[in-house]
């Protein structure tokens, strides 16, 4: 590998980890500042938790095919990794399956939804 080859892969790798970490976080619950905003970038932040496998799972590739030379599971953990993305869009934008949500966003969709029945009750 070149020199050049490796500052590329430390870029890649650089950017996966912060996209990892913030994936983590925003699972935990740990960075929740991002659901007060707009509708477009609290779906955005939804997808973190679903980038931080797909992330994984690219960066082990990488090092297989870059590091090793192997290239026996490329295809089956790119599959793997785009069924994250895939995941990942369909609960930021839809917020379905529940299960892909994080516990605590769940919770607060939850008690979102109650305030707003709540309220519709008392209209009545």
């Amino acid at each position: 590998m070149s020199e050049q080859d490796l500052r590329t892969l430390l870029l890649v790798d650089l950017v996966l980890l912060t996209v990892a970490v913030l994936g983590v976080a925003v699972w935990t619950g740990r960075w929740r500042s991002w659901v007060e905003l707009e509708p477009h970038y609290r779906d955005g932040g939804l997808l973190f938790p679903w980038f931080t496998p797909f992330a994984i799972i690219i960066r082990t590739a990488l090092f297989l095919k870059l590091s090793l030379g192997i290239d026996l599971l490329i295809y089956e953990m790119i599959a793997l990794a785009t069924g994250c993305m895939v995941i990942g869009l369909s609960a930021a934008s839809l917020h379905w399956p529940k299960w892909a949500l994080p516990p605590w966003y769940r919770e607060y969709l939850n008690e979102k939804q109650s305030k707003r029945d709540g309220r519709d009750e008392a209209a009545r």
